[in-house]
C-alpha cells in the first residue's frame, strides 16, 4: 500500500501542487510490525504564489519555492511509486489525488491507477467525528510533530489512521521513522 499527501498553493483548481509526500509499506510486513518502508518527498516550483492561508498551512515561502525543479521533473517516478501499490491511501483522498492526477496529466503522463481509499471518509463512515486528521490521530494518542502540515508527515498519519481503523497492532510515530526524511530534491 502507499499513503500520499499533497501540499498545495491554495484549494482552487487553479492551484497547484508545492510538495508531495509519500510512503510505501508492504502489507506482509505488518504482521511482524517491522516497517520496511519506501518513501518519496519531493518539492517544486508550482509557478505561483501559494495563497497566504496555504503558505501558513504548508510553511514553505515563495523565495524557497521559485528555487525548486516543476512536477513535470518528476512526474514519472511519481506516478511508478503510487501505482506500483495495490492500494492508495489518504485523507480527503478526493482533493489529495485531484490534484496529483491534475499534475500527472498536465505533465502528460499515467494518472494513478491503484484502487483508492479515503481515510477521512472511512471515519466518517465508522461514526468517528470530527475526521479532521489530527482529530483522529489524538484518539489514537498520536500528533503531529509541530504546526506546519507537512506533506511526508500527513502520508505517514493517513497510513496510521488506516492501520488504526483496521485493528493492526503495529503503529508508529512520525517522530520514530523521520530522523532525516528531507525532500530529496530540495534547492536551498
Amino acid at each position: 500500500m502507499a499513503a500520499v499527501d499533497v501540499e498545495t498553493t491554495g484549494l482552487t483548481s487553479e492551484d497547484r501542487i508545492v510538495s508531495i509526500g509519500a510512503f510505501w509499506l508492504s502489507t506482509a510486513a505488518l504482521s511482524d510490525g517491522s516497517f520496511p518502508v519506501s518513501y518519496l518527498h519531493l518539492i517544486f516550483n508550482p509557478q505561483r504564489k501559494s495563497h497566504w492561508a496555504a503558505r501558513k498551512v504548508h510553511g514553505f515561502s515563495s523565495e524557497i519555492l521559485e528555487k525548486q525543479e516543476l512536477f513535470s521533473s518528476y512526474a514519472e517516478q511519481i506516478i511508478s511509486f503510487l501505482n506500483s501499490a495495490d492500494l492508495v491511501i489518504a485523507h480527503n483522498a478526493a482533493f489529495d489525488l485531484a490534484f496529483v492526477n491534475r499534475e500527472l496529466r498536465s505533465a502528460g503522463s499515467d494518472t494513478v491507477k491503484s484502487k483508492i481509499l479515503c481515510t477521512m471518509q472511512a471515519c466518517r463512515a465508522a461514526g468517528i467525528s470530527p475526521a479532521k486528521l489530527d482529530c483522529v490521530c489524538e484518539r489514537f494518542n498520536f500528533s503531529r510533530d509541530g504546526n506546519v502540515h507537512g506533506a511526508l508527515e500527513d502520508a505517514w498519519l493517513a497510513l496510521m489512521v488506516f492501520l488504526w481503523i483496521n485493528d493492526c497492532p503495529h503503529r508508529k510515530t512520525f517522530r520514530d521513522v523521520s530522523s532525516s526524511l528531507s525532500p530529496f530534491n530540495q534547492v536551498t
